[in-house]
């Protein structure tokens, strides 16, 4: 079974973006049941008031257990996620988005410019500080890169 990290932005109206996370996740799981969805925003609830650097690198270390990452809402405009995009790019995870419309795989040209326009923010720093780029080889099955979510 593959495992899905679902990134959603949370910072900012966190009640609004809770909801939002949690309605996404509960539709996913129960559209695509072949395959595990894992919400940090839900995983991570219990450790609220810890440090954002903490919770974000406990948020990257799950991401590095999963196959692919599924970003959702509006995850340009935030910063965890756009974190989180550049872990995956770095560690050769697939990244889906699903905007409400589609649910397909975005290309490396597609996912170049966010991963690039991430670490600029950052003076070009990994976030983790890790040396090594190797990525344990994903289990991704061909699947259809294309399909409705909504």
């Amino acid at each position: 079974m593959l495992m899905h990290y679902l990134s959603h932005p949370f910072s900012g109206d966190e009640e609004k973006n809770r909801a939002e996370a949690e309605a996404i996740h509960r539709e996913l799981q129960e559209k695509f049941p072949d395959v595990l969805y894992v919400s940090p925003i839900a995983n991570f609830k219990a450790l609220e008031g810890l440090d954002y650097d903490t919770i974000m690198r406990y948020c990257l270390e799950l991401l590095g257990k999963c196959d692919v990452i599924t970003v959702t809402g509006r995850y340009w405009e935030n910063k965890g996620c756009m974190m989180e995009i550049e872990y995956a790019q770095k560690y050769g995870i697939p990244v889906y988005v699903c905007d409400g419309e589609t649910y397909r795989l975005l290309s490396n040209e597609e996912v170049a410019p966010l991963y690039s326009e991430s670490r600029s923010r950052r003076d070009g720093r990994d976030f983790l500080g890790r040396a090594d780029s190797s990525r344990r080889t994903t289990r991704l099955r061909a699947e259809t890169t294309r399909r409705t979510c909504g």
